[in-house]
């Protein structure tokens, strides 16, 4: 951002002209410097101090101020920059995603951690949406699923967020069935597998990215939240693919990964 200021001319400047001044809040850097370059213009970092001062200069006079004086001469600002301890750094929704049928409710937990490094639940302060309240409707973490869909819960506070999936059936999940290409691959390879939901009234879909992805030996093969498997060693790992319901967890049955 940038504010144009003519200053006042000072008893020590000698030309007694005063001269126009560009200054740059830069809300993001962590210098400490005032930098200043040979057009006049000057750099002031905002740094997340509780007793932030900074030098102004104007010609050839300087004078120290609290950031927070300087911001309102200049009648500009850095918005929320300036957070208190108890302000959140992180953000987590749980669970991260589950299966729920019409007419279900799940209460989701939205936590983090404050600039100070301290644990805080925040559901009921955070500020949440769906992104189809036809599907699934959210208030203050509380989810009622209304028709059949898939729908992305979020949280946000601080301004950071995080986000949940949530996927409505009319039908109880009942079973996982996991496949891929092939079996064996080798180190460095990576194959992608596919996880399919069977829900007890004979529908299926396919949910390879809301389903919960692990590898019974990550030192032979790695898998990603989106089914990636990718090989690391010689060996054999186990791939598992699993869904949350409002009752219990569905796990598919493993599928079998050989690195050569």
């Amino acid at each position: 951002m940038e504010q144009k200021r003519t200053p006042q001319p000072t008893n020590s400047e000698s030309s007694g002209k005063s001269e126009t001044v560009t200054v740059h809040i830069d809300c993001r850097t962590e210098s400490q410097a005032l930098r200043a370059d040979r057009k006049k213009n000057f750099y002031l970092p905002a740094l997340m101090m509780r007793d932030l001062r900074t030098v102004m200069i104007f010609g050839n006079s300087t004078s120290v101020l609290p950031l927070a004086v300087l911001f309102s001469f200049l009648g500009i600002g850095c918005g929320d920059f300036f957070v208190s301890g108890s302000s959140l750094n992180t953000l987590n929704v749980a669970p991260t995603s589950i299966f729920l049928t019409i007419g279900d409710s799940k209460q989701f937990i939205a936590s983090g951690t404050t600039v100070d490094g301290d644990s805080k639940d925040v559901t009921t302060t955070a500020k949440w949406s769906s992104s189809s309240a036809a599907i699934a409707s959210v208030g203050a973490g509380l989810v009622k699923a209304t028709a059949s869909g898939k729908a992305t819960i979020t949280a946000s506070q601080d301004g950071v967020s995080n986000t949940a999936g949530i996927i409505v059936n009319t039908s109880t999940l009942s079973s996982i069935e996991v496949s891929g290409s092939t079996n064996t691959i080798n180190g460095g390879q990576t194959l992608q597998l596919t996880a399919t939901a069977i829900f007890q009234d004979g529908r299926t879909e396919e949910i390879t990215n809301q389903a919960s992805w692990t590898s019974d030996s990550s030192t032979v093969a790695t898998v990603s939240s989106t089914g990636l498997v990718k090989g690391v060693a010689g060996g054999t790992a186990k791939i598992t693919a699993s869904g949350r319901t409002t009752s219990t967890t569905v796990s598919s049955l493993q599928y079998t990964i050989t690195v050569e």
